[in-house]
């Protein structure tokens, strides 16, 4: 039994699995060894390994808890320390450059009034002026539309390849209904507060793991090794 586990062994580290652990359990009924020190070494091998095994299976469900526990910070963590600067940064220069378009617009529509008025006197007649006053909104609202989703486009498409998910929170923050003036006021705030929320949960979720599963009585090495891995990046 002892020679098969070795040429396993060997088989393994010529394949180039040479790290890890390797586990060594067989059939006692099935094995035909008889009584001996070679059987109790197999033996005292086997209870050992079968026992790491069913302890590392205990363990998968901790792990996995650890590990979602972590995942869930680390994207908090990225969404507030990179994602939410990146479109803050982005939607502020989008809406500067509607308001800057905004106001060549109105300027020159009151450029054009003020020529129509001294030229040809067209605004002294009520009716004519509601006239081109409705046409003048009309047209301010059209421009408007079309510079807002063709700057709101623009800005997309300079993080679409290097951050979908910011290119796409562009466009749906860019929407025709939402206003521009005092647009994103405090928003960002709000979200920041409620991802340092999440993440001041997450850690305490950690503790409580680390609580409820190292073991008070480890030896120190053991315990801060599992701290380490656990509790820290």
């Amino acid at each position: 039994m002892e020679d098969v586990i070795a040429s396993w062994r060997r088989a393994l580290s010529q394949e180039g699995l040479i790290s890890g652990n390797f586990y060594s359990i067989y059939n006692e009924n099935a094995s035909g060894a008889k009584e001996g020190e070679g059987l109790r070494r197999l033996k005292e091998k086997r209870d050992a390994d079968v026992a790491r095994i069913v302890e590392r299976m205990d363990k998968v469900s901790i792990e996995r808890a650890y590990r979602i526990i972590k995942a869930l910070e680390s994207f908090a963590k990225e969404i507030k320390e990179e994602k939410i600067p990146a479109l803050h940064e982005a939607l502020q220069s989008w809406r500067r450059k509607v308001l800057w378009s905004d106001g060549v617009i109105v300027a020159a529509l009151l450029g054009l009034f003020a020529f129509l008025q001294m030229e040809f006197g067209l605004l002294e007649s009520p009716v004519i002026s509601m006239f081109y006053g409705a046409a003048a909104v009309i047209g301010f609202l059209f421009l408007h539309a079309k510079l807002h989703g063709f700057f709101a486009r623009r800005a997309a498409k300079q993080y679409k390849e290097k951050d979908p998910a910011i290119a796409n929170a562009i466009l749906h923050n860019t929407k025709w209904w939402r206003p521009i003036i005092g647009f994103g006021t405090g928003w960002h705030k709000k979200t920041k507060s409620a991802l340092d929320t999440l993440m001041s949960q997450s850690k305490e979720a950690i503790q409580k793991l680390n609580d409820q599963f190292v073991s008070t009585s480890a030896p120190k090495t053991e315990k801060i090794e599992t701290e380490d891995v656990f509790k820290n990046d």
